[in-house]
């Protein structure tokens, strides 16, 4: 069993030196995990494509408007932890129909993302070396990202369910059933006019949050797998840029500047340069237009993320910190904390990473030979036009919201830290 999930890690059953290889066919994940969120490839306009996010949109409005009743019984009751617990749950639930609703609304968008990478991997899966190996070694490590994500995804859900049921064994074993006591639930709820905690309230309440959990992971999983992904594509298109760039005067004899124009040899000298820089400029171009697919596709949520992450970390903190005070550990919150900082971090550092990435692009035409290369002049314009579409910065920006980064990151947990110590003065 370890073995075999080794080498699906490394992908050793795959046939790197294929003449021709597809997206689907390196990275199948992909349909999959579009499809579970309605996005099918063989059947775009099935009607089948509605039924699990109609599902999953009814699951997290119904987990939403449970956690808003809990937040205003603990303000009644002035219980700062409950309130807190209740928020940080309603934040993170009431994302999934954000994420459906911009599948759904920019799904053409989606299929040309695909189709676009799809594009990249039949084109530089037909190049030579070092541009064939170079884009596997890259497409192999986002793989492996997002194996390891996937892992972290389930190990947070599975904890969740694990957690939840030892919780129920120990109250049924141990706890002894004083008048105040009950069951304990995944979740905060509260009803009006009943206790969620009688049978059969009970059983169908925790029914529905196990299937809350799984309707969470397996969308959430998807929108921060495909983002990275996105990400990664685009980081490894740069690279393609560069080695284009490197290798732009590769085999190509400085004699032939020497010959006359109509000359056979200085005509395919001409044409080489000309297949390589459009290569070049296909790939640099491609960068641009992923980063406004995924923009238009995923900007709402990634707005959502920025705008709420810091009070959603801050409230988990505050509840964690309450929680030691009495001598618990809520190890679920823990991870959901763990959990929301990696999602914020992937998509900020991917962007820095971008950045600093899509700006090296200048430097390497600038280093690419022609200063030494006879036939220079055939792509002097050519490289002052790539330089200078270098200088505009590859970057992650939602409309009326600062670049993303490594910055806005250390942004958000600052202003997260500073109403933590709001909260914990407020509450002494």
């Amino acid at each position: 069993m370890g073995n075999s999930l080794r080498q699906s890690f490394n992908k050793h059953h795959f046939d790197f030196d294929a003449p021709v290889i597809h997206v689907h066919d390196f990275h199948p994940q992909i349909r999959v995990l579009l499809s579970m969120n309605g996005l099918f490839f063989n059947n775009k306009d099935s009607l089948l494509r509605f039924v699990l996010p109609a599902i999953c949109i009814c699951l997290s409005v119904v987990a939403t408007t449970l956690e808003l009743l809990a937040m205003w019984h603990a303000l009644q009751e002035q219980d700062s932890a409950l309130f807190t617990e209740a928020f940080a749950y309603c934040v993170i639930i009431g994302v999934v129909p954000f994420l459906y609703l911009c599948n759904f609304m920019k799904s053409d968008k989606i299929y040309a993302l695909v189709d676009g990478m799809d594009k990249d991997f039949v084109t530089i899966s037909k190049l030579g070396e070092p541009y064939r190996s170079n884009f596997l070694a890259g497409q192999l490590n986002i793989w492996k990202c997002g194996y390891a994500w996937l892992i972290f995804v389930i190990f947070v859900a599975s904890m969740y369910i694990l957690l939840s049921v030892v919780s129920i064994l120990y109250y049924c074993l141990f706890v002894t059933h004083d008048e105040g006591s009950h069951r304990p639930l995944v979740f905060p709820v509260w009803l009006p006019h009943d206790d969620p905690h009688r049978s059969p309230n009970y059983e169908l309440f925790l029914g529905l949050m196990y299937l809350i959990i799984i309707d969470f992971a397996t969308t959430f999983t998807t929108y921060v797998y495909i983002v990275f992904h996105l990400l990664l594509h685009c980081y490894f298109l740069i690279n393609m840029v560069m080695i284009g760039l490197e290798h732009l005067f590769d085999d190509v004899d400085d004699e032939v500047a020497t010959l006359d124009c109509e000359d056979e040899r200085y005509k395919e000298a001409k044409a080489v340069f000309k297949l390589r820089m459009k290569n070049i400029v296909d790939w640099h171009n491609a960068v641009f237009t992923l980063i406004s697919n995924i923009l238009a596709v995923y900007g709402t949520v990634m707005a959502y993320q920025v705008i709420f992450s810091s009070m959603v970390m801050c409230l988990m903190a505050f509840y964690i910190s309450v929680q030691l005070e009495q001598g618990n550990v809520d190890i679920c919150i823990t991870l959901l904390c763990v959990g929301a900082l990696l999602q914020l971090w992937i998509p900020c550092y991917l962007s820095s990473l971008l950045r600093s990435k899509g700006y090296e692009v200048c430097e390497s035409a600038f280093y690419s030979g022609w200063h030494h290369a006879g036939l220079s002049r055939l792509v002097h314009a050519d490289l002052r036009l790539v330089m200078l579409r270098a200088q505009k910065p590859v970057t992650i920006q939602v409309t009326m919201l600062p670049v993303l980064g490594l910055e806005t990151f250390s942004s958000i947990l600052s202003t997260a830290y500073s109403y933590f110590n709001m909260l914990r003065q407020t509450s002494e």
